[in-house]
This record gives C-alpha cells, sequence and structure tokens, in this order.
C-alpha cells in the first residue's frame, strides 16, 4: 500500500517479485534510495520499470535502472487522455499513440509548427467514451520529430528533451 512504510513496501516488491513495476518516478526513486541506502538484495528484478505522470530526469533514470537492475520506459499523458506518447527500447523519444490520438503542436496563434519547432500540444482523443475531446489544450509544450526513431517504427515523435516542458496556457475546444 502507498502509505505504508518504505520498509514495508520493499519487502512487498521482494514477496511479489513484479515482473513489472508502474508509477510515478518520484517514488519509484525514493524506493530505489532505500534499498541503496539499506543495502538490500533485490530477490528478483523487475524485468521493466514504466513510469509516468511526472518528469522523469536523467539522473533518476539512470538510478533506478542500476538500483533495480531493469529497463525504464517513461510514458507521456494526460489524466484527460491517456497515453499519448510512449518511449521504445530505443530511448531516441516518445512514440505518438497515432491510433488512438491526433496530437498537434502549434505555435501561439494556432498553426501547425514546423520539424523542430515548439508549440503547444493539442490533442484529440478517438476513443473517448465519456465525453468528446477534440483539439483540447493540455498545457504543455513539446516539439514535433520527424526523423523515425532507429527501431523502425514509423510516424512523428516527441524528442526525449522537449517533452514535459510544461506552461500554462488557457484550454481550447
Amino acid at each position: 500500500h502507498i502509505l505504508d512504510p518504505l520498509e514495508k513496501q520493499i519487502k512487498n516488491i521482494n514477496t511479489i517479485k513484479p515482473d513489472v513495476i508502474w508509477g510515478h518516478p518520484s517514488s519509484i526513486n525514493l524506493w530505489a534510495n532505500y534499498i541503496e541506502k539499506n543495502t538490500i538484495d533485490l530477490e528478483k528484478s523487475p524485468r521493466i520499470i514504466f513510469t509516468a505522470a511526472e518528469i522523469l530526469t536523467s539522473n533518476m533514470r539512470h538510478f533506478i535502472e542500476d538500483t533495480f537492475n531493469s529497463s525504464v520506459f517513461d510514458i507521456y499523458g494526460a489524466h484527460e487522455t491517456g497515453c499519448i506518447a510512449w518511449e521504445c527500447d530505443h530511448h531516441e523519444g516518445y512514440h505518438l499513440d497515432m491510433d488512438r490520438l491526433f496530437v498537434e503542436i502549434v505555435d501561439d496563434e494556432g498553426t501547425h509548427v514546423g520539424d523542430g519547432e515548439e508549440g503547444r500540444v493539442i490533442v484529440t482523443n478517438f476513443y473517448s467514451e465519456a465525453m468528446p475531446i477534440i483539439r483540447y489544450e493540455i498545457g504543455d509544450r513539446a516539439v514535433y520529430k520527424e526523423e523515425e526513431c532507429s527501431c523502425g517504427r514509423s510516424g512523428h515523435m516527441l524528442p526525449v528533451s522537449y517533452t514535459h516542458l510544461t506552461l500554462p496556457t488557457k484550454r481550447i475546444v
């Protein structure tokens, strides 16, 4: 349980031996700090660790990967839209989830920006069952990356260095 002391949470990880951990980077980083500080050996490392909902810094990523002996994959999303983009195992940026969403990067006048230019993130969700989400401005700024990832997947990406640049702006519909 999230409110349990760190010692109990780490004991639970050693008991459950999960293949996958999904959580906030700050929470997983707290676990990693506790494990390192108390020289705890994990009985089994998870295969994959997914982080979401917060900024994952390079230092946090490396520390978590080293401590858990696992690969970390970051997910970029919003509560209203779900997953917007995700990292593949090449970690060259975030692949846009083009099957579920249409993501636009626009300048302050609403014009689509070109490759490498920064703008506001606008999202249309194709599968929102509760309420249509059309041209929703989530308040982040990002850059389109048109070059293909070396993993071979096609489609637009957000470069790693330009995701999660949160700058409050008004929402548009």
